[in-house]
């Protein structure tokens, strides 16, 4: 497998140039830890062609009473529908503080486990 490397900042993801001058390229683990990061990134209504998909954000954790365990599910109904046969989340945890979400997943897919920290 392979994907374009990116990097987040100020909340945008974008696209890097490697010490050649190319645009870098993922592979591997590395790349499927930012396919499976992108797929949860994407917020439900975002995408022209696919409304229905990506993370219900709106509706489980940004407004006044968070539901972590909607969330939860969300997230590992998400991950099944990443490309990789065997993506699946083996442990998740969310908390929400200052209005923020974060949360820790472990996920196994055919490249091997990868973690996400957001």
């Amino acid at each position: 497998m392979k994907t374009f490397c990116v990097e987040c900042g100020d909340g945008a993801l974008d696209l890097y140039l490697d010490g050649s001058g190319n645009l870098a390229i993922a592979t591997g683990e590395q790349a499927a830890m930012q396919v499976c990061a992108n797929f949860v990134r994407a917020a439900r209504g975002e995408m022209m062609y696919k409304s229905r998909k990506g993370m219900p954000f709106f509706q489980t954790v940004f407004g006044a009473n968070a539901n972590l365990t909607q969330f939860e599910a969300a997230f590992r109904r998400r991950i099944k529908e990443v490309p990789f046969a065997n993506a699946r989340v083996r442990e998740f945890e969310a908390s929400v503080k200052d209005n923020t979400i974060s949360y820790n997943a472990v996920i196994e897919t055919d490249y091997g486990e990868v973690r996400l920290n957001v």
